[in-house]
């Protein structure tokens, strides 16, 4: 869908990353809740994950709060550089079993 938009706005898509503030948010969603410097953490984190994720054609990744073994997506958007949009599907991967 990211894509989508970035096509559309030629270029101009942007993710919000939020790290959030609602205690009954995560334990809805299972997630453990965090204190605020380790919430912003997990957030940089995961702004990783998706900096290499949009740049590379197979992503491994070992982190306190992920961990990508071989994941890959599909980019298709306007600009198309790390940092900038990537479609959200799954490509074949060739992960390491």
């Amino acid at each position: 869908m990211i894509s989508t938009l970035d096509q559309i706005s030629h270029g101009r898509a942007a993710v919000n990353v939020v790290s959030g503030w609602f205690k009954g948010e995560f334990h809805a969603f299972g997630e453990p809740w965090l204190d605020h410097d380790e919430r912003y953490r997990r957030s940089e984190e995961f702004i990783r994950v998706l900096k290499q994720m949009w740049s590379e054609e197979e992503t491994v990744f070992r982190g306190d709060f992920y961990r990508i073994n071989g994941g890959a997506l599909c980019r298709s958007g306007v600009a198309g550089t790390a940092g900038d949009v990537g479609e959200f599907r799954f490509c074949e991967s060739r992960a390491v079993q």
